[in-house]
C-alpha cells in the first residue's frame, strides 16, 4: 500500500512541477501587467490634470475676451455720445 502511495507521489510530481511553473509564469505576466496597467493610470490621471487646467485657462481667457469686448463697446459708446 505504502509503495503504491509512493508511487503515484512519485509519477504526479513532473505534473505538480509543470503547474508550478505554469503558475510562476502567470504570476509574473500578472505582476507586469498590473505594474503597466498602474503606470498608464498615472499616466491618464496626469493627462485628465493638464487637460482640466488647459479648460480652466481657455475659459478664463474666454472671460477676459469677453470682458475687453464688453469695454471696447462701452468705450466706442462713449466716444460716440461724447462727439
Amino acid at each position: 500500500m505504502m509503495r503504491n502511495l509512493q508511487g503515484a507521489l512519485s509519477s504526479s510530481m513532473p505534473r505538480v512541477s509543470m503547474w508550478k511553473q505554469k503558475y510562476e509564469a502567470l504570476a509574473k505576466l500578472y505582476a507586469q501587467l498590473r505594474q503597466e496597467h498602474l503606470d498608464l493610470l498615472g499616466k491618464y490621471k496626469t493627462a485628465n490634470q493638464r487637460a482640466a487646467t488647459v479648460v480652466d485657462a481657455v475659459s478664463r481667457m474666454e472671460k477676459a475676451q469677453a470682458e475687453v469686448n464688453a469695454k471696447s463697446v462701452e468705450l466706442a459708446d462713449a466716444n460716440r455720445d461724447r462727439d
